[in-house]
């Protein structure tokens, strides 16, 4: 799971998902190697944050969701795509002579 966070890093918010996802992982796992009620917590509130982390990034990257209909969530792109919300409108037409 790490791979594709690394992959991501374009888009920070779907790397954290991808990172926080394997971290949760990791601790579970550790949980049920060990038994011990301290992991099982940890294990517990590090699925919560990942559940927040990943509503975040769902609304975040779901077109058209906006907040009255002006400003829409940051989903944290180090780069701009021809398909991001802040690249400018395709001009049409073939660049090809």
């Amino acid at each position: 799971m790490l791979v594709p966070a690394l992959a991501g890093l374009p888009k920070l918010v779907a790397a954290a998902v991808m990172a926080m996802s394997a971290t949760t992982f990791a601790i579970t796992g550790v949980y049920e190697l060990t038994a011990s009620q301290g992991w099982r917590t940890t294990a517990g509130v590090a699925g919560l944050v990942l559940a927040v982390v990943a509503y975040y990034a769902a609304l975040a990257f779901s077109p058209g969701f906006t907040v009255a209909a002006v400003v829409s969530m940051p989903a944290c792109r180090t780069t701009t795509g021809l398909d991001s919300p802040n690249s400018p409108a395709p001009r049409g037409g073939s660049t090809a002579r």
